[in-house]
């Protein structure tokens, strides 16, 4: 299997790693549509960063490492140096090729249950080219014996810089506390609301917020943007900067909160039985 996939569709270019189902780079005309950065990713570890991976089978941490659902509690190990669960394993395990085109390619991934993780499914993800941007479709079928929460999203790193704003409409927003789990809930306003054209933060950032309308637009300085769109279930925005960066901001479209797990039916996750299914895209694209 190939450690990396080159796809092209007019000026968009993008290369792909089976390696947590990541991509590596995208530009349009040579200009990014998205950045690598280094997470702590299966793709960063073998290819030095990232710029976009998946979020399968839920996204953000889970306060305590477990959850319970239909009276039985499930363990869940951590998978980083961070002392919680992070981002599930979608972005951790190498995925497998099951298709690939000039344009397109469909990454495939198994999960058995076992004793670091309950859960036991088949993700796909498919990349598409477009001719100023791509389409990402991430869909997973539970396989496991009893029902359990799922939730899907995806990370992009975006690129910003000096000048660059972010705009998107939302109806509430989830602050950060300690274990960067959210916290309090409220109404945007000031320097976290978006609603209008705001600068993109310039430190650190990781919030939640809910309501979202499935579009957002990144400004650049150069009078370009990156429009951002997402299908249902995707109503969760995640905003993420980490402190002492520069030149990126995660803009992660989810289908759920972070820690949902403590209320699967409150935070937006799909309590799946065995054989149901989730699905969920997102369009990305450079205009200007």
């Amino acid at each position: 299997m190939a450690d990396r996939i080159e796809l092209r569709n007019g000026d968009c270019r993008a290369t792909i790693a089976p390696a947590g189902g990541a991509i590596l780079s995208a530009t349009v005309s040579g200009m990014p549509l998205m950045v690598a950065t280094q997470t702590p990713g299966l793709a960063t570890r073998l290819h030095g960063g990232e710029a976009c991976f998946p979020l399968v089978p839920f996204g953000g941490r889970i306060e305590h490492n477990g959850f319970s659902v239909d009276g039985a509690y499930y363990r869940l190990a951590r998978n980083t140096e961070d002392p919680l669960v992070l981002h599930g394993e979608g972005w951790l395990r190498p995925w497998s090729v099951s298709e690939v085109g000039r344009d397109t390619v469909l990454l495939c991934l198994d999960v058995a249950a076992d004793d670091r993780s309950p859960y036991a499914y088949r993700a796909e993800q498919r990349i598409t080219l477009l001719p100023h941007g791509l389409m990402l479709t991430l869909s997973v079928v539970h396989q496991g014996a009893r029902r359990l929460p799922y939730g899907l999203g995806f990370h992009p790193h975006l690129p910003v810089g000096p000048g660059s704003t972010v705009e998107f409409q939302a109806g509430g927003v989830w602050t950060e506390r300690e274990m960067h789990l959210p916290g309090i809930r409220c109404t945007p306003a000031g320097e976290i609301d978006f609603g209008t054209p705001r600068a993109a933060p310039e430190g650190w950032i990781n919030n939640c917020y809910e309501g979202w309308t499935g579009r957002a637009v990144i400004g650049q300085a150069s009078g370009a943007a990156l429009i951002l769109e997402a299908s249902l279930p995707l109503r969760y925005l995640m905003l993420y900067k980490p402190a002492g960066t520069s030149g990126f901001l995660c803009v992660e479209p989810m289908s759920h909160r972070p820690n949902a797990h403590g209320d699967p039916h409150a935070g937006g996750l799909a309590v799946l039985a065995p054989g149901d299914s989730l699905s969920a895209s997102m369009r990305l694209e450079r205009c200007g």
